[in-house]
């Protein structure tokens, strides 16, 4: 970090969405993604650069463009059951990194797909994928780690 670095509240949201979206916007003619708001301002003006950044970065990463019409439509969770279902997945890992308890992550793991840990960097600089043939994260390897 430098030092005249300041966090700014929506930056982790900002490359989490970049990351998400980065190798998936190319895959279909028409993307429909709905965002649970969060707070009264509306964001879907930022999520939108974030989604053309991401699909930038595709590109020149990998050279493969496709024009795809991405919609975006912000969502209250109560609105949207798969918004409600995501907000229980996150809770349950904020409750595993957070609070070292993972009896919740636990009780989803078979349904997970995909879970990749950025900070986690003992198995590459990259950081680790973890999925459901694999062992859920264990609570007391993050309460150790130092990132």
């Amino acid at each position: 970090m430098h030092s005249t670095y300041r966090y700014h509240p929506n930056e982790l949201y900002d490359l989490t969405v970049r990351m998400l979206f980065k190798n998936r916007l190319h895959q279909h003619e028409r993307v429909h993604i709905t965002f649970a708001r969060r707070g009264k301002s509306d964001r879907t003006a930022s999520l939108r650069t974030q989604l053309e950044l991401a699909r930038q970065k595709f590109f020149e990463e990998r050279g493969i463009q496709k024009e795809t019409t991405i919609t975006i439509q912000p969502a209250h969770p109560w609105d949207f059951v798969g918004l409600q279902v995501a907000d229980y997945c996150l809770w349950a890992l904020q409750r595993c990194y957070e609070n070292h308890e993972a009896r919740f992550l636990h009780a989803l793991w078979p349904k997970v797909s995909l879970i990749h840990d950025v900070d986690d960097k003992t198995a590459a600089k990259y950081g680790r994928y973890w999925n459901r043939k694999n062992p859920p994260p264990d609570p007391e390897a993050i309460k150790n780690r130092r990132i």
